[in-house]
């Protein structure tokens, strides 16, 4: 059987190769080239993922020197499967902790993305740790500036909706939305270039919030597919944050990522920064003092 060449897969693996070997085990039979860039990963992810897939073809392993990031480590992906597919038309990014619900994922996703003109990136309904509740995390709104500044406070976060309370589809099965979750989409290749691919201005966080706004100045178009699922196996991820030390390096990637979104991007006026940045530093201190003292 063929490969098809429309369509590239990108796994970024930060020391995680168990979940990477598993998953690339699981779609390798669905045909689509496979791109799997190691972020410079502190164990030995590089060397058993060269064991596992270094002569199968089709799959590409790529070594990262640094890790720069989420956004670098994606792109450095992204643009070996462009030079090396000339014809690609899709790239699907997809964290190793994902499972497809079902093998005809991508078939239907780029067939709707094929349909629709205006439709630039999609994403599937999706079951969070065994979960599907009514705050999908599949999706989420665009918060304006003033609800940015209040979105993390205790009290005041109930206030700012994130979430859709209910997303409706027209006759493809899709519903637009603003934002996309970033662990697993597809998006057209040419779509994705004209905004320059994920930013590398920040690390890690806010990745979404990026590429939708820049996508809406385009006049393009987002969306969920409501007709198809995956799962999102989240839990390794949640069981890392009780780690104080991880919290805390995460807690400032956030930051400094927010702040590169309203002052780079949404050109928002410092004062407004400033003050997101000092609510948001007490609120993340006192969850992360409960948490040590819990």
């Amino acid at each position: 059987m063929s490969y098809k060449k429309d369509l590239a897969i990108i796994i970024l693996n930060y020391n995680n190769y168990n979940l990477t070997i598993a998953l690339v085990n699981h779609i390798k039979q669905l045909k689509y080239p496979i791109c799997i860039v190691d972020n410079a990963s502190e164990n030995d992810s590089w060397e058993i993922l060269n064991n596992a897939f270094g002569k199968q073809k089709e799959i590409f392993l790529i070594k990262s020197k640094t890790n720069g990031g989420y956004s670098k480590g994606n792109n450095i992906g992204i643009r070996y499967a462009i030079k090396k597919i000339p014809s690609l038309k899709y790239i699907a990014i997809m964290n190793p902790d994902i499972e497809l619900c079902d093998n005809f994922t991508f078939e239907k996703l780029c067939t709707v993305l094929e349909q629709d003109e205006q439709l630039a990136g999609i994403t599937a309904i999706t079951i969070f740790n065994n979960i599907l509740d009514s705050k999908n995390t599949c999706a989420s709104k665009l918060l304006t500036s003033k609800q940015l500044v209040i979105a993390d406070i205790k009290g005041f976060s109930k206030i700012v909706s994130r979430h859709y309370k209910r997303l409706k589809a027209n006759r493809n099965g899709v519903a637009y939305v603003d934002k996309i979750q970033g662990c697993f989409f597809i998006i057209k290749r040419d779509a994705f270039e004209k905004i320059g691919l994920f930013d590398e201005n920040v690390f890690l966080y806010f990745e979404e919030d990026i590429i939708a706004y820049k996508l809406k100045k385009m006049g393009m178009k987002l969306g969920v597919h409501i007709e198809t699922c995956i799962k999102h196996n989240h839990q390794i991820k949640d069981d890392e944050m009780l780690d104080i030390e991880k919290r805390k390096f995460h807690n400032k990637c956030t930051l400094e990522s927010k702040k590169y979104y309203m002052l780079n991007i949404r050109e928002e006026q410092y004062s407004l920064w400033r003050l997101s940045y000092i609510l948001d530093s007490f609120t993340r201190g006192v969850k992360d003092l409960y948490l040590k003292l819990k």
